[in-house]
């Protein structure tokens, strides 16, 4: 009789210490807002966005949550890809920042692409409480016609929130009525006293933010984040929109605290049993 032997891999180069993320699954809680990582609709196809909600499933024991809430928890593969848990698809990085869901598919040349290409990898900082992306290629995607200028690489890439306003009311419309008929009677004065001069930082305003007016090139994302330093997020709706934004290597802490709150994050593992507790 024949012995046969198990044939063993090697390990791949990823570990889970090395994203900062814990074993196993686990929800994202958003420290501005105190929503959770959402895969929105609990969309499965490819490109399901991933957005923020409020955490339907107050349990964090995984044999006492209801399976509809599956669509807020994540884990990280073996290959270091965040994934969610309701459908296993990895999460991916689109052109604008946005957070979705991607289906494996094989290699089409010229690699990478925006259709093929190798996963970004999430990493969670416990210390700061940040989520940064690194790529492995450049996330523009110059293509053969383009060369990259390289300049992604010394960039740093962090999740961020952005803040939704409440609808607007008659008293709003009231008071831009009022300034806009100041600013009219005043506007000749500005120009004669030459103080009339164009604000570079009104460049991006919050609503283009959540248009997605912005993608991963050059230096569009750190403008957004610059226009979203004050804004106020108090809109009704329970949904909020996530971003990953592009910063110039050493200014990703120099912001405001109310942008600094929405890069911040809670990482919860989710436990495979409930804890015993009290004296035997």
């Amino acid at each position: 009789m024949t012995m046969t032997t198990t044939t063993e891999f090697e390990p791949p180069a990823y570990t889970v210490s090395s994203t900062g993320f814990p074993p196993g699954y686990f929800v994202v809680r958003n420290i501005s807002t105190g929503k959770v990582l959402d895969v929105e609709l609990d969309g499965k196809h490819d490109g399901a966005e991933v957005v923020m909600f409020p955490e339907k499933e107050t349990s964090h024991v995984l044999g006492f949550r209801d399976a509809t809430a599956e669509n807020q928890v994540f884990f990280v593969d073996y290959l270091g890809s965040l994934c969610s848990k309701a459908s296993g698809h990895a999460v991916d990085v689109e052109g604008d920042g946005r957070l979705v869901l991607r289906h494996r598919r094989p290699v089409v040349m010229p690699f990478p692409n925006r259709l093929s290409h190798p996963f970004p990898q999430l990493h969670y900082s416990a210390t700061s409480g940040q989520i940064s992306v690194s790529f492995s290629y450049d996330p523009a995607y110059p293509g053969r016609d383009r060369a990259s200028a390289g300049t992604w690489r010394d960039r740093t890439y962090l999740l961020t929130s952005v803040p939704a306003r409440k609808p607007r009311g008659l008293l709003d419309d009231a008071s831009d009525f009022f300034q806009g008929a100041a600013t009219a009677i005043s506007a000749p004065f500005a120009m004669v006293l030459g103080t009339n001069k164009p604000d570079p930082s009104a460049s991006a305003s919050v609503a283009e933010v959540q248009r997605g007016e912005f993608d991963l090139r050059e230096d569009e994302l750190s403008e957004v984040d610059r226009a979203e330093e004050d804004g106020i997020d108090d809109s009704p709706d329970p949904l909020r929109r996530v971003r990953v934004i592009s910063l110039a290597s050493g200014v990703s802490n120099d912001v405001g605290p109310m942008a600094r709150e929405r890069r911040r994050w809670e990482v919860i593992p989710l436990l495979k049993a409930k804890a015993m507790t009290g004296t035997i």
